[in-house]
């Protein structure tokens, strides 16, 4: 059985509909959740209660660029380098 990422399927009224996990009764999560593929969740994506999406993580990747790190910096308090408050980003450790 594959696994499907579905969203509450936005209601002419306004809102999202809320509908329920029948093993756990608790209501999908606005923002999607992974479910296996069965007879209920086809059901509630033919009668249009969710619908099928992509993770907001794998939707955000193909937008935002790559961060690169921040360039170390010597901080201005370091004497002894393995004392400096700023460790994290000395560029003496």
């Amino acid at each position: 059985m594959d696994n499907i990422f579905l969203k509450p399927a936005l209601r002419e009224a306004g809102g999202v509909a809320r509908v329920r996990d029948p093993q756990t009764g608790a209501p999908l999560a606005a923002d999607g959740e992974w479910k296996a593929r069965s007879q209920y969740w086809t059901r509630r994506l033919r009668d249009g209660d969710v619908v099928e999406a992509q993770p907001l993580a794998v939707a955000m990747t193909a937008v935002l660029p790559p961060i690169s790190p921040a360039a170390l910096v010597k901080c201005p308090t370091c004497s002894e380098p393995a004392v400096c408050e700023q460790s994290a980003r000395c560029a003496l450790n």
